[in-house]
């Protein structure tokens, strides 16, 4: 993605009240135009997928929906997207697949320093 969709989406976020972002370092996440938002940034190591939460989350997908033999493609998408609207609707999965406690901690830190809510 570029920098500035990934600046539009930041926003968002921020406009939720979210003070902070793990990032993977991809070019987008570093571009100008998103540190520029103020937003705490914590990049992950290069080639480090075991330290990206997000990971945990396809993770979690995956257990759900492989080991069935689905009758054609659309219905495969049907099953992840019933997997992402039950994490929508229950975001404290989320928060549990994915707020290890470095992560918690690096962004109090950040919070600290940044003087950021």
């Amino acid at each position: 993605m570029k920098g500035e969709s990934i600046a539009q989406a930041v926003r968002q976020w921020q406009a939720e009240g979210i003070a902070g972002v793990v990032w993977d370092g991809a070019r987008g996440d570093r571009a100008k135009v998103v540190r520029a938002l103020g937003v705490a940034l914590v990049q992950q190591p290069p080639y480090s997928p075991e330290l990206n939460p997000v990971e945990r989350l396809f993770q979690e997908i995956r257990r759900r929906i492989e080991g069935r033999v689905y009758p054609d493609l659309a219905a495969k998408k049907r099953a992840v997207e019933a997997v992402l609207e039950d994490f929508a609707a229950h975001p404290e999965q989320i928060r549990r697949l994915t707020y290890w406690s470095w992560i918690s901690e690096t962004f109090r830190t950040l919070s600290q320093n940044m003087s950021l809510p």
